[in-house]
């Protein structure tokens, strides 16, 4: 059960032993989670723990009921060493002027877009801090 998570571009997503597989197929890959109603105003961090094959970051977009398409104009990105091992990465939104209203869905982005076919971003769980 992937939790909602699916490919959206460039990616397969599946879940293997309670964690979020997500490999890269070209380039700009990303997946989306289900619908969501994450209070912006009162949840301002989140964190997840994660691993990476290539690439060297993690793309945070989203879409909010102020601001419902994607775009640049909301993401975060995160640095992630990609070396294979777990590692805890926080995304602070407090002082985004666009994490607003009510989060209707979540966006991951392996980073950079042009990181190379077969990149594995392996997601154990993503959760308000």
């Amino acid at each position: 059960d992937t939790q909602g998570w699916m490919d959206s571009h460039a990616c397969t997503v599946f879940q293997r032993d309670g964690v979020l597989r997500i490999t890269s197929t070209g380039p700009d890959p990303y997946c989306v989670s289900g619908p969501s109603a994450i209070p912006a105003r009162t949840l301002k961090r989140l964190t997840a723990r994660v691993r990476m094959t290539a690439g060297n970051a993690i793309g945070l977009f989203w879409r909010s009921s102020t601001s419902p398409a994607w775009g640049p104009d909301k993401e975060m990105p995160v640095r992630v060493p990609a070396d294979g091992e777990w590692h805890e990465v926080e995304w602070d939104l407090s002082d985004h002027p666009l994490w607003s209203g009510n989060i209707v869905q979540l966006r991951l982005d392996i980073e950079p877009a042009d990181a190379p076919a077969g990149t594995v971003l392996d997601v154990d769980w993503v959760r308000p801090k």
